[in-house]
């Protein structure tokens, strides 16, 4: 049945992925890969990918403000692991700062690139969120929709960082 209380927990956890008992973020993370990989199919110039990363990843941030209350009374805590938005948003931020990288500084050696870099980008990603290198560890500490978002885009650009140094 599709009412307002379920389209919300449809969406704050990324399609249902936050549901799942174990490894919600990174199943939501594979989510953000999925987003990202239609988003390079359907565009080639670093240029537009970047410039629809940017909008999907401000959308995404905004549903992340919006669902932020509900997510915290629907499942109890300002940060559950149900709330999944932060770690689409997290990858997708990965391949963003990449991409950015890439174009400025005209790193891209052939159009597979967008596609080599789903692998490392996705497993840095998600072993900096786990780890949570400073100044994500003092972010997650934090309540509140903005310490949910940027813990994650701490952890992106750290590992868009890795990904660039041997792109």
């Amino acid at each position: 049945m599709f009412n307002k209380h379920n389209v919300k927990r449809y969406i704050a956890s990324g399609c249902h992925t936050g549901l799942i008992p174990f490894i919600p973020g990174t199943l939501a993370a594979v989510v953000g890969v999925l987003i990202y990989a239609v988003i390079v199919c359907l565009f080639n110039e670093t240029r537009h990918i970047v410039t629809v990363l940017a909008v999907v990843i401000a959308i995404l941030m905004t549903a992340t403000h919006d669902l932020y209350e509900f997510a915290k009374k629907e499942w109890g805590s300002h940060d559950a692991k149900e709330f999944v938005l932060d770690e689409i948003i997290g990858f997708l931020s990965t391949v963003f700062f990449i991409h950015c990288v890439a174009g400025l500084f005209n790193l891209e050696r052939d159009g597979f690139y967008k596609f080599k870099i789903i692998i490392p980008s996705f497993v840095l990603f998600r072993l900096f969120d786990i780890i949570k290198i400073y100044p994500a560890n003092i972010i997650d500490n934090d309540e509140g929709p903005d310490a949910v978002i940027f813990d994650d885009v701490v952890s992106a650009a750290w590992a868009a960082f890795v990904v660039i140094i041997f792109l």
